[in-house]
């Protein structure tokens, strides 16, 4: 997997839109190789689990009541 950021930043860095085409057909045919698919796949799947317990967590109450705010501008 070493190779993955390789590609990117040549691509990124090349002004000759012929060769970018070409590195970037090499990037995605590194990205489906099998031995490389499933390990994608499972960092994908614990970003996507990670995300969604952080998005479960109960938001800390606001140190500012609604009531308070009111106050201020009325």
């Amino acid at each position: 997997m070493a190779q993955v950021p390789t590609f990117i930043e040549q691509a990124t860095m090349s002004v000759d839109p012929e060769e970018e085409d070409v590195l970037l057909s090499e990037f995605e045919a590194v990205l489906d190789a099998p031995a490389i698919r499933p390990a994608l796949e499972d960092m994908v799947k614990m970003d996507v689990e990670a995300d969604l317990k952080e998005i479960r967590k109960p938001l800390p109450a606001a140190p500012v009541t609604a009531a308070e705010i009111r106050e201020l501008f009325t």
